[in-house]
């Protein structure tokens, strides 16, 4: 069995993972591997956490009630723990780039939210910087892990949809009340293009696999004048090397859209299944198929998820 140490980078998003401590004696068991050769398991605790914006007070009663040993204002000061082996990085998308190198160049493994950088140039390096250090670097994509999500895949897998034919995904927000509670994505540099459609177009290709051919449009709305962004609305038409046609739409200057927040939609040659998902809210899953005598779609109610900041508990850990 193996240990994990891990350090964590913004107590935001990030103050999900201190659950690791508050179950099993502080530490999360958590089967798997962690490389191909260790069919193991593996223990992880988070021993480190900083934050930038947070009273060291803050800190300190965060570390007390989770056993935390380690807390800093600095990330440096966590980064080069050498009893830390994993840093879990959760800061605004600008910062993404200089705390994962800084947690390379220190020998760590690194966990990320998505996205990785806010620009190409970013993410080519840190990709040079894991092939040369033979670390392991994971972006936390969570969408794959809603329940819905994963039904639909099975349905895929099992064969009930037959050939995927046609795929489309959405991904939207009203943005305003996003921007009180993190004011940092209309000053620092953000591409919606990194942070949002890679939830849609993440999904579409873990059902279609990899993208041959892309045709994309993007405007720009009227509720985020001075942020500086080209586009803030994309809609992406995709073709797949396996013959696949997809779409992905991802939304962020509307107001009050009266969908949910991402949806699915995947069409087969025996079947077809949409599923939705929405922060704090119900999902269901809804498909109709040729084996079944019923051609009304059945549905499937999925209960909201609570737990961790925006819900997302369950599926980032």
């Amino acid at each position: 069995m193996k240990k994990l140490r891990m350090g964590v980078i913004g107590m935001g998003f990030g103050s999900i993972l201190l659950s690791l401590n508050a179950q099993k004696g502080y530490s999360q068991e958590v089967r798997g591997n962690t490389d191909p050769g260790d069919t193991g398991e593996c223990i992880f605790e988070v021993c480190g956490i900083a934050d930038a914006w947070k009273p060291k007070e803050a800190l300190e009663e965060l570390a007390k009630k989770y056993h935390v040993a380690y807390y800093s204002n600095d990330y440096h000061d966590i980064v080069s723990k050498p009893d830390i082996d994993v840093i879990a990085v959760y800061v605004p998308d600008a910062l993404h780039h200089e705390i994962c190198m800084a947690a390379l160049n220190a020998g760590k493994h690194v966990v990320c939210t998505k996205p990785m950088t806010s620009s190409l140039d970013d993410a080519i390096e840190i990709v040079k910087k894991v092939d040369e250090t033979g670390l392991k670097f994971l972006i936390g994509q969570t969408m794959r892990f809603e329940p819905q999500y994963a039904s639909i895949k099975k349905l895929c897998d099992d064969g009930d949809l037959g050939k995927i034919v046609v795929a489309s995904a959405h991904y939207l927000h009203d943005m305003r009340p996003l921007y009180l509670e993190t004011p940092w994505r209309l000053s620092m540099p953000q591409d919606f293009i990194y942070g949002g459609l890679c939830h849609p177009v993440d999904v579409l290709r873990w059902f279609c696999g990899d993208v041959d051919e892309v045709h994309a449009l993007g405007n720009k709305g009227f509720l985020t004048q001075g942020r500086k962004s080209e586009f803030d609305n994309y809609i992406v038409n995709i073709k797949f090397k396996n013959g696949i046609i997809g779409r992905a739409m991802a939304l962020f200057d509307i107001v009050e859209p009266p969908l949910p927040m991402m949806e699915v939609d995947i069409m087969g040659t025996k079947g077809s299944a949409s599923a939705e998902f929405t922060d704090f809210h119900p999902g269901k899953l809804k498909c109709k198929l040729d084996k079944l005598p019923a051609k009304y779609p059945c549905e499937i109610p999925f209960p909201p998820q609570t737990t961790g900041d925006r819900g997302l508990g369950n599926t980032v850990m």
